[in-house]
């Protein structure tokens, strides 16, 4: 053999090798994801922040169908008292159960968009590629009884990773799931029934409409046991609960209760209207959370708590940094879970737990600050037996209205003296105790006045400037009250004496707004930070960033994806061809009636990817030209005549 015929062979196997290497180190590879940690925002814990970082995962477009919203199918006033419900059974038309003209044109303007935006803002899913051609639904399901146009099942729906059909018929709401991916199992069409009050603050209706729509969208006992999330806790001096044991889910209780004795995130034992049992966090612990089981009286928050478990499934990626802070039980440490409710009350857990004393009635700020209750006595939710309960702080009625609940934003059932009632920006505030002269309007023109005891106050509340601020019955101008736990004292119109305030934390006055969306602006997955990485604009121009080793925590680490995506001051094309910036607040265009909208995509795709990937173990590619080098000096050494 010649000199040049051994330099060939090597030049070949330093090939092949080089292939090897670097298909091992990342080039060839798929990405890995990774989690960026951010500066906390106003209200917001350094726990929470942290933001995934993913490529090939875009955020979730739901569509919606609103065949079933005719008025042959829902309650209307001044006709029959009857209608069909979702098992074809006629059902009374009660007062909550009304859907005026008005309120439907609100809930399909206002209310739907704004509850599909939370989670479209939260969830990310591989994109359907082309039109989502929507399954057949299993016999037997409530969902067969819902109306779904001939074209979604031949044609398809453009634009959509998720189809939501619509209903509001007189039963109670629900939420679920109809068809799954066969491929990922994730689900691609649901149906809700949704129960819309004629609220001037539209805070708890679009909460509640988001709540049915998780359910759809696989926030279900039957979804989490298929994916191995579940556990059933048997053991001494327990009567038997269910959590969610998986990784992410666990961890983050651990951290949000202060407790690494836990075993997962506990479930309540509920069955609602077409829901199995253990489809919500028990009460207990997650009263504000958004998929409490006492959701129609909680805050609603979609907390870190919600969005692990949603982080969990397999085919979702949670956009971390979009959680919303919550209180109840936070940091209360493993003590809570192991004592039973007549062990705790307003002593060793205030503001989440009360006492009840015989012969007095006191009236208190419910724990989402939206109104007065009194404290009762409530069953729990983690046993499959209710005969323990936990006292609270719980609402007359549900808020159903003008006069049917003490809600600040409405007009109350009965007048309370030095409160501000039936404005959309009042909320209740801490007070010590005090009395207040009220006046209940027995029937029309007859009004009856008494003296009720009272620890809270409806007042104003302004966050502007992230800071908190007042204005209470008798003052015109807002008056700070910025800082957590501050005592500023007052006296209100209608009241004779001075009484003290105790200003709220930022986080629970500040965090929802009235139109029930989020105060948190969106966040774009960010780009995982490397060693001189390329990327693609829209212009198909190449430009190099300077990056830096990102810091991760072990637990936050999402395996469900493998991908990166772009910044957000990428800009991206709806699907009306006008360019718009990823960071503005989106807005759902609204569902015609009977019609899919084709233009309804609640969540721009992230465009563009990364030219040089990070490796598989976490070695940029970089490293695997050096190592190529390496070798190519070798074999040069080597190629010599024999």
């Amino acid at each position: 053999m010649t000199r040049q015929m051994h330099v060939s062979l090597f030049l070949l196997l330093l090939l092949f090798l080089f292939v090897q290497l670097c298909s091992t180190s990342g080039i060839l590879a798929e990405e890995s994801a990774g989690v960026v940690q951010n500066l906390p925002q106003e209200g917001q814990g350094a726990s929470w922040v942290y933001t995934i970082v993913t490529t090939n995962r875009t955020f979730i477009r739901i569509n919606t169908s609103t065949l079933d919203l005719t008025k042959d199918n829902y309650c209307s006033k001044g006709e029959k008292s009857s209608k069909p419900d979702l098992n074809e059974e006629d059902d009374q038309c009660q007062g909550q159960l009304f859907l005026s003209e008005e309120m439907k044109k609100t809930f399909l303007d206002t209310i739907l968009p704004a509850a599909i935006k939370l989670h479209a803002d939260r969830l990310l899913v591989d994109p359907v590629e082309g039109p989502l051609k929507v399954p057949d639904f299993e016999e037997g399901s409530v969902c067969k009884n819902f109306t779904v146009p001939d074209g979604h099942r031949k044609e398809g729906v453009e634009n959509a990773d998720m189809v939501l059909y619509v209903a509001a018929r007189p039963e109670e709401a629900f939420g679920v799931t109809c068809a799954y991916d066969d491929k990922s199992g994730r689900p691609v069409a649901g149906a809700i029934n949704v129960q819309i009050y004629p609220l001037k603050m539209q805070r708890n209706n679009v909460r509640r409409v988001a709540h049915e729509i998780a359910h759809a969208l696989g926030f279900d006992y039957k979804v989490f046991e298929k994916n191995n999330m579940v556990a059933k806790i048997e053991s001494k001096g327990t009567k038997g609960r269910v959590v969610v044991k998986s990784n992410q889910t666990k961890k983050m209780a651990q951290k949000y209760y202060n407790c690494n004795e836990l075993e997962g995130l506990e479930l309540g034992y509920v069955a609602k209207a077409h829901t199995p049992a253990w489809s919500h966090l028990a009460w207990r612990n997650t009263n504000d959370d958004l998929m409490s089981s006492m959701y129609y009286y909680g805050a609603m928050h979609y907390s870190a708590l919600t969005m692990s478990v949603f982080d969990d499934l397999p085919f979702y990626t949670v956009n971390w940094g979009m959680e919303e802070s919550i209180t109840w039980g936070n940091q209360s440490g493993c003590e809570l879970f192991k004592s039973e409710c007549k062990d705790e009350g307003a002593t060793k857990y205030p503001g989440r737990f009360c006492d009840i004393n015989e012969g007095e009635v006191v009236y208190s700020c419910t724990s989402d600050r939206l109104g007065f209750g009194r404290c009762k006595g409530v069953p729990e939710d983690r046993y499959t037996k209710e005969n323990e309960k936990c006292n609270v702080a719980e609402m007359e009625h549900p808020p159903r209205g003008d006069k049917t609940s003490l809600l600040c934003s409405e007009i109350p059932m009965f007048n309370i003296s030095g409160s501000i009632f039936d404005m959309d920006d009042s909320l209740c505030l801490d007070t010590e105790k005090y009395n207040a002269d009220v006046v209940i309007e027995v029937r029309e023109n007859q009004r009856e006045t008494g003296t009720v005891s009272l620890t809270g106050i409806c007042a104003q509340v302004s966050c502007e400037e992230g800071k908190v601020r007042v204005i209470y019955n008798g003052i015109s101008e807002w008056q700070n009250c910025s800082k957590e736990g501050e005592i500023i004292e007052v006296k209100p119109a209608g009241l004779n004496n001075t009484i003290t305030i105790k200003c709220p934390k930022y986080s629970e006055v500040c965090t929802i707004p009235t139109d029930g969306s989020s105060l948190l602006p969106r966040i774009e997955p960010k780009r995982l930070p490397a060693p001189a990485i390329t990327t693609t604009t829209e212009n198909n121009e190449s430009h190099q960033e300077q990056g830096e080793t990102p810091h991760t925590e072990s637990g936050h680490t999402n395996n469900n994806s493998s991908s990166v995506p772009t910044q957000s001051a990428q800009r991206t094309q709806n699907t009306t061809g006008v360019n718009v910036s990823t960071n503005d607040n989106v807005t759902v265009p609204p569902t015609t009636e009977g019609n899919i909208n084709k233009e309804n995509l609640t969540s721009p795709q992230v465009k563009g990817e990364l030219k040089i990937r990070m490796g598989m173990d976490g070695t940029p590619a970089a490293a695997c030209v050096l190592h190529a080098l390496f070798l190519l000096m070798a074999a040069a050494a080597l190629a010599v005549p024999l």
